[in-house]
C-alpha cells in the first residue's frame, strides 16, 4: 500500500491550548505506513489537515483546493483515523 500524501497546515499560533506539534508527531506515528506528512501546498498531497490551537480555527485556508482535516485540540488529533483521511 502506498501511503497517503497528507498536507499540513499550521494556524498562526496566536492561543495555542495545547502542543501542536506533539499532537502531530503523535498522528504521525499511529498512521505511519499508512500517511506521509507533507508541505499543505504541496501538489501531491491528496488532503490537508489543517491544525489550530484553539476552537477559532482562524487558519487561513483560501488558497487550498483539497479536502481538509480540520483539528483544535489533541483529543481531536488522537482520534484521527487514517480511514477519516478523504
Amino acid at each position: 500500500m502506498t501511503p497517503r500524501r497528507l498536507g499540513l497546515k499550521y494556524c498562526g499560533g496566536c492561543q495555542p491550548r495545547y502542543d501542536r506539534t506533539a499532537a502531530v508527531a503523535r498522528l504521525a506515528r499511529r498512521l505511519a505506513g499508512r500517511i506521509v506528512l507533507v508541505a499543505w501546498d504541496d501538489p501531491l498531497a491528496e488532503s490537508v489537515l489543517v491544525v489550530c490551537g484553539c476552537d477559532v480555527s482562524c487558519a487561513d485556508v483560501a488558497a487550498i483546493d483539497k479536502p481538509l482535516v480540520w483539528v483544535s485540540s489533541a483529543a481531536q488529533a488522537d482520534a484521527i483515523t487514517w480511514k477519516e483521511m478523504p
